[in-house]
């Protein structure tokens, strides 16, 4: 099986629904065939790749709490890795820290916080000057 159907699966809230278990477990199926792919795309995304006619569906699984939180657990995990990059750069170092302790607060918050890091080589940004 894949991660997601795993928990479509093991989700016990969803038993009493059998048509939006049924639903999910197809939707679950196919987003586990390229996981690493299809965890950044959107539900239009996925409905055009998969060819399921059901855009609404896959928006209503992937905002499913157990499978939104699978979701951010993957993009907070990528977050970090960019953050600790950056921290190694001594270009970056002020904005790779700040960057990754707002990505620790939000881990202890629970929030669902979205951060965007642009970092640009010094010299594009220097010749402005």
């Amino acid at each position: 099986m894949g991660a997601t159907l795993d928990i479509i699966n093991a989700d016990s809230g969803l038993s009493a629904d059998k048509s939006r278990l049924n639903l999910f477990r197809g939707l679950a199926a196919n987003f586990d065939k390229d996981i690493t792919l299809n965890i950044d795309m959107t539900s239009i995304e996925l409905d055009e790749r998969y060819h399921t006619l059901n855009v609404m569906g896959w928006r209503e699984f992937l905002n499913y709490a157990p499978i939104r939180k699978f979701i951010e657990g993957f993009n907070l995990e990528k977050a970090n890795k960019e953050a600790m990059k950056a921290i190694g750069r001594p270009m970056d170092t002020k904005d790779g820290v700040r960057v990754k302790k707002a990505l620790d607060a939000d881990k202890k918050a629970g929030e669902n916080a979205n951060f965007i890091v642009m970092f640009m080589p010094r010299s594009e940004y220097d010749e402005g000057s």
